[in-house]
């Protein structure tokens, strides 16, 4: 049988946790899942750097780098799949933007790709997910 301040002790930690709203982090995020079948990129670095709670749904900022784990002439980088499956470089692409000055330039073990996006997520009965 539970004492008194027991049932207390459980009281209070169970009325804390009421108030206690769960808010994603960039690990709920899953991004291994995203470049783990890129043979020549790795995640590196990442970190969330802001939130919008919008109730069930989430607006996460993160930053992190894409470090480059073989070497590749730019042709092989950026058309010949030699760093990511086509699919996947299209997102390396809108990820790492334009304006980047590695983009279409050779990629060498080492370098790294500075990635700073905005990913919705929703709710869900398992915690959250990227929408």
């Amino acid at each position: 049988m539970m004492s008194k301040k027991s049932m207390l002790i459980v009281l209070c930690f169970s009325v804390g946790m009421l108030g206690c709203s769960s808010k994603p982090d960039a690990s709920d995020l899953q991004l291994e899942e995203l470049w783990g079948e890129c043979s020549g990129l790795k995640l590196v670095d990442l970190k969330k750097t802001n939130g919008i709670d919008h109730g069930n749904t989430y607006d996460i900022s993160v930053s992190y780098r894409l470090e480059i784990t073989k070497n590749a002439t730019a042709s092989e980088a950026w058309g010949q799949e030699v760093i990511c499956p086509a699919p996947t470089m299209l997102e390396v692409f809108r990820s790492v933007g334009a304006l980047n000055k590695k983009l279409y330039l050779p990629l060498k073990i080492g370098d790294s790709l500075e990635v700073n996006a905005t990913f919705p997520m929703i709710k869900s009965e398992n915690g959250w997910v990227r929408e």
